[in-house]
Formats: structure tokens, sequence, C-alpha cells
């Protein structure tokens, strides 16, 4: 067994370069990523399965996209002219 001597110099570059980065991720981030990837999952299955469930009359695609139009066309002929 060996023992080294570090002399000053040496302590004061260690200092100066501040802790090694870091080379992994850290776990409570990993953690905390999950525990969000499973809420919002929870979250999104239920708003799914609200959806599935929902006894209103389905609206079609296209009268959906009618219905748009028309609120951005009420919506323009309101404005103003620039």
């Amino acid at each position: 067994m060996t023992i080294e001597t570090i002399d000053h110099t040496s302590l004061t570059k260690l200092a100066v370069a501040g802790p090694a980065p870091r080379t992994r991720p850290d776990a409570s981030e990993a953690i905390t990523k999950a525990d969000t990837s499973a809420a919002y999952d929870d979250w999104l299955r239920a708003e799914i399965q609200e959806a599935i469930d929902d006894p209103s009359p389905t609206i079609s695609h296209e009268e959906v996209v009618r219905q748009v139009r028309a609120a951005i066309k009420g919506v323009s002929t309101k404005r103003a002219p620039a």
C-alpha cells in the first residue's frame, strides 16, 4: 500500500474545476418522470373511457369542420378592417 501526498496546488485545481458532471440521469428525476408518465396515462385512459361511455349523439367529422369554419367566418367578419 502506498500513501501519496497531495499538495495545495492539486487541491486548488480540484476546487476550481468544481464537481464532476453527472454521467447518468439522477434517479429521482427518473422516478418523478415515471410517476408523471403513469399519472398522465391514467388520466388519458379515463378521458377516453369517459368519451366512449358518453351517451350523447355523435357528430361526424364533416359536421365539426362545418361548424368550426362557420365560427371562424363569423369571427373574421366581425373584425374591423386594419
